[in-house]
Formats: structure tokens, sequence, C-alpha cells
């Protein structure tokens, strides 16, 4: 049976959730797909569950390697893969049972490179397609590009790709965040992208993992890879998605190194020349942008009136959900 998507499953010590997560993929409705599982040189006994469940199921295959990284295991998912299209999925994560096969109808139907779908972030619904500015079907790149940055995320799971995109494409191996070095040029070289509201990824936040570090390390490396997203785009000639991205990486690096650390100085510089305001800032941020072009204060000082002015928010708002509870 030659299968229709190929489904790249990263494993790395994830014991107590990489169950759920093979039952849900075990479960499809799509039934000619393979699984492909890449064992990360798990130390926790996840590798031997992944073994166990392809003794059950024939479309699971296991290659357990030694410990290279999210990238290296899933681009050896993409060498190994046999079907015409890819998706991606955590393993600490799960899926809905029309995962595969609504993105694959969609694709065939519409004669598409890529499907993006809706998902939840532990159960509950991050983004609907009015909130991400879009609508339901084909989507110009622009549009894909601005939506995937601001709200749905530059993620590899949400989407199902076609096999071929990844010809001349990998994930940059030895990096955080490699996702959003990755599928910003697969959405610029798909001719055709479509959009479905249909929420069938539901991940799993937890502590301990990269999306949760908030490490100034990690923070770096972010940045990296949101300036090589701004750079890459602006080459490809998307002019103002590119300046959003720039500004918006700016405003984010000032806000949380301030503006003694060399890192940042460029940035500095960019929000005190810009007279454009992204249209999604927050007051927040257009307020800390005011502070940084106007006034004279150390940035210390500009930072601490933005979280006094938050705590007072919060507070207000906490006061009045205690309030509204005893009414």
């Amino acid at each position: 049976m030659k299968p229709l998507v190929s489904v790249i499953v990263p494993v790395y010590n994830v014991k107590k959730y990489v169950e759920a997560c093979l039952d849900s993929l075990c479960a499809q409705s799509l039934e000619k797909i393979e699984i492909l599982v890449i064992d990360d040189g798990s130390r926790d006994g996840s590798g031997e569950v992944c073994d166990r469940f392809a003794q059950k199921d024939k479309r699971i295959r296991v290659i357990h390697q030694q410990n290279l990284g999210l990238s290296a295991a899933r681009n050896i998912g993409i060498e190994l893969a046999q079907a015409p299209y890819l998706m991606f999925v955590d393993s600490d994560d799960t899926v809905h049972r029309d995962f595969c096969r609504i993105p694959y109808e969609t694709a065939c139907r519409e004669a598409c490179d890529v499907v993006i779908f809706g998902h939840l972030i532990n159960g509950k619904i991050a983004y609907d397609a009015e909130t991400c500015g879009i609508q339901s079907g084909v989507q110009n790149k622009e549009a894909a590009l601005r939506a995937g940055r601001r709200y749905m995320g530059n993620y590899a799971w949400n989407k199902l790709y076609k096999r071929q995109l990844f010809d001349t494409i990998r994930f940059p191996e030895g990096r955080l965040y490699e996702a959003i070095g990755t599928t910003y040029r697969i959405l610029l070289k798909a001719e055709k992208i479509v959009y479905t509201p249909r929420h069938l990824y539901f991940y799993r936040k937890r502590k301990g993992t990269i999306s949760t570090n908030r490490s100034r390390q990690n923070f770096l490396e972010r940045i990296s890879m949101m300036q090589q997203y701004a750079d890459g785009i602006a080459a490809a000639g998307f002019e103002k998605e590119a300046r959003d991205s720039a500004l918006t990486l700016a405003m984010l690096a000032v806000r949380r190194l301030g503006t003694k650390n060399q890192a940042v100085q460029r940035y500095v510089n960019d929000l005190k020349r810009t007279d454009y305001i992204p249209e999604e800032w927050s007051r927040a941020q257009k307020f800390l942008l005011e502070r940084i072009k106007r006034s004279n204060l150390q940035f210390n000082v500009c930072r601490r009136l933005l979280d006094v002015r938050n705590q007072t928010i919060r507070a207000y708002i906490a006061v009045k959900r205690r309030f509204s509870r005893k009414s």
C-alpha cells in the first residue's frame, strides 16, 4: 500500500506523552498513511514504547539514532518519506482523527501545495480565521506569511506540504526555533496556499520545552531566526510584511534586553528612526515606542513605567473579576 501522507514524528524523552500521540495517529480516518517515528536518542524508554506500537501497526516505522536534535530528526524523516505529502507532529502532542484526511482532501481538491489548519493549545482555541485576518480558502503569500507571524505561528505542525517543496529545503540543524527559519521558505516556494479553520492539531504547552524556556540564550536564538525570516521575505519582495516583521522584532528585543545590550543597538536605532507603526501593535508597544523616540529617559525607566502600567491593568481586571463573582 503506497501511502498518501507521510507523518514525521521526532521523539525525545517523552515517554509520558508519546503513547497518546501515536494512539491519535493510528486512529486516523485516512488509513493510507505512513508514520515515521524518529527516536532521537531517547533515554527514558520512549523508543521502546514506539517499537511496541510498530509491532501492532505496520504503518509505523521507527528509526533509532543518537541524539542529533529536532531538526536532524525531521530531516531524516523527510529523506525517508514515500508519500506525495508530508505532515509533522511533535511527540508530546495529539491530533484530531481527521488530521490527515481533511488537509489531504483539500490539497487534492484545490490542487495546492500547502494547506494550513487551526490548532488548540491545551484544549483552547488559540486563534480563528477572523482573528488572523484571513478567510477560509486560497491565500496570497503575504497574507499567509503575515498570519503565520502574527497569530498562527511559524510552526511546522499546522500544515500539510507537498513533498516536492522540501527537495531543496531542510530544517537548520543545531538551531532552536528552527521552524521560523524554514516555514517561510516553504510558503515562498509554494504556488498555491489554502487555509482551513478546522482545529486539527492539539498542542500541549508544558514547562521545560523550548517554547516555554525564557532563558536569555533561547531568546537570542529566537531573535536570530526572526531576523533571518525578516531578511528572507524582504529579499523576496514582500516589503510591508518585512517592515512589520523588522520593527516588531526590534520592539521585542528592546523590551526584553534593554538598550545597553550590544546586540540590541541596531534595533534601538531602527525604532528611533521609524515613522511607521505596524497595525497589529498593542497600546503598550506604541507607548514604549513613543518613550524611546521622544524622551531622554534611560530605557530601564521607560520599561519600569510600562511594567507599572501593565501591573495596574492586571490588578484592575483581578478586582473586577472578584466582584463580578460575588454579584
